[in-house]
């Protein structure tokens, strides 16, 4: 069975410059157009593309530890914009932003191929909570 991607010639990069994209109007319509519901809808189709694109990540990469590396740097980077954006304070730990539940999601992922059910059980009580 051919992945949906490969089905339609869509590479990685061009799915994540759409979930990106995607998330951008999710932002700029929750900053500067807060009465417009299309930017929200529209920027809630980047946590899905972003947790495809996670997976196969996953699936191809040759050294996960690097990986998972790459996703929680991007995750602490972008905590500070992100909480001075949706909050106003330098730190806000109410809400996260989607590079922590992408990085938490892959432990998950990560532990349950390993056959690691602590942090397979762990990063999903996190998730959940």
């Amino acid at each position: 069975m051919e992945r949906i991607a490969e089905k339609i010639k869509i590479d990685s990069f061009t799915l994540k410059m759409i979930a990106m994209l995607s998330m951008l109007a999710d932002h700029i319509g929750a900053v500067l157009f807060p009465e417009q519901i299309l930017f929200r809808v529209i920027g809630r189709l980047a946590f899905p593309i972003f947790a495809y694109t996670l997976v196969e990540g996953f699936f191809y990469t040759h050294d996960i530890k690097k990986y998972m590396c790459r996703i929680g740097i991007l995750a602490l980077l972008s905590e500070i914009p992100f909480d001075l954006t949706v909050s106003g304070k330098i730190l806000e730990f109410g809400h996260q932003n989607i590079f922590f539940t992408l990085f938490i999601s892959l432990l998950a992922v990560w532990g349950f191929k390993e056959k690691k059910w602590w942090l397979f059980a762990v990063s999903t009580f996190v998730i959940c909570f």
